[in-house]
């Protein structure tokens, strides 16, 4: 891992750093919770998102073509299942949000994990954002956060892959909170897409720019976001509902298993 290059551009991309076993086993878990009623309670629905934001799917997608029980945003599964809470105390994860972030392994917590769902043909694209001053969790200082993306499976570009702007957190952290406006054809001319292949995953620095598209493939698109913080970190956003992520504000030692 180069800090350099998360220093300089705001990402760094990790080919290869998850065993694709685990992967596999955790891609079958999460097939078996999507279909779990006491799963699919606490996730947020594809249905839900389309009647918010209909301008997020293409125009060939309409609510009646989404199955009402298809789900966006799948609540953390590491309570769910013991292979995901292999997956994310992975000591090369943690390794290398370590590194980016300049501290040792110790001085990292959990904040949240999640599972982005994009269906085969009907998955939305998601937005330039940045994930600093967030309202769900977000620390006071942007160094101190950082968020990895993890597929579950190899995409391809029809699959909407996360695309950045190359050293778009260089900007001060006040500006993101005071709403800095981003300029979406200036992010469509500059933006680079980031393959991703199972066992590969992405560090974003919590003031890059970042998206992605819709999923036209014939394949489902299901990717891990893991957001991670500097223990005793301070917090802008801390919404009710963050408190109840699992294992929130855990070291690696305490969410239990160790690799």
């Amino acid at each position: 891992m180069s800090e350099h290059s998360f220093e300089k551009n705001g990402y760094v991309p990790a080919k290869g750093l998850i065993d694709k076993s685990l992967l596999k086993k955790c891609k079958l878990e999460f097939a078996r919770l999507i279909a779990e009623p006491a799963y699919i309670k606490q996730a947020m629905m594809l249905r839900s998102l389309f009647k918010q934001s209909p301008d997020k799917f293409s125009h060939e997608v309409s609510i009646d073509s989404i199955p009402s029980t298809e789900i966006y945003i799948g609540h953390s599964p590491i309570e769910f299942s013991t292979h995901f809470r292999e997956l994310i105390t992975s000591e090369q994860l943690w390794g290398l949000a370590a590194d980016c972030l300049k501290v040792d392994v110790s001085a990292l917590v959990l904040n949240l994990v999640q599972i982005i769902r994009k269906p085969a043909r009907i998955g939305p694209r998601l937005s330039w954002h940045r994930d600093f001053a967030n309202k769900y969790i977000s620390t006071i200082h942007a160094n101190d956060m950082i968020r990895i993306l993890m597929p579950l499976q190899d995409y391809v570009d029809a699959c909407g892959a996360t695309a950045v702007i190359p050293a778009s957190h260089h900007v001060q952290d006040m500006a993101v909170i005071n709403k800095l406006a981003i300029d979406e054809s200036i992010c469509e001319q500059n933006s680079r897409i980031i393959p991703l292949f199972a066992g590969d995953v992405l560090a974003l620095h919590a003031k890059l720019i970042h998206g992605g598209g819709f999923n036209t493939s014939d394949i489902d698109r299901d990717q891990l976001v893991i957001q991670l913080a500097k223990k005793g970190a301070d917090y802008r956003y801390w919404e009710e509902a963050a408190k109840h992520e699992a294992f929130f504000l855990c070291s690696r030692n305490q969410i239990g298993v160790i690799n």
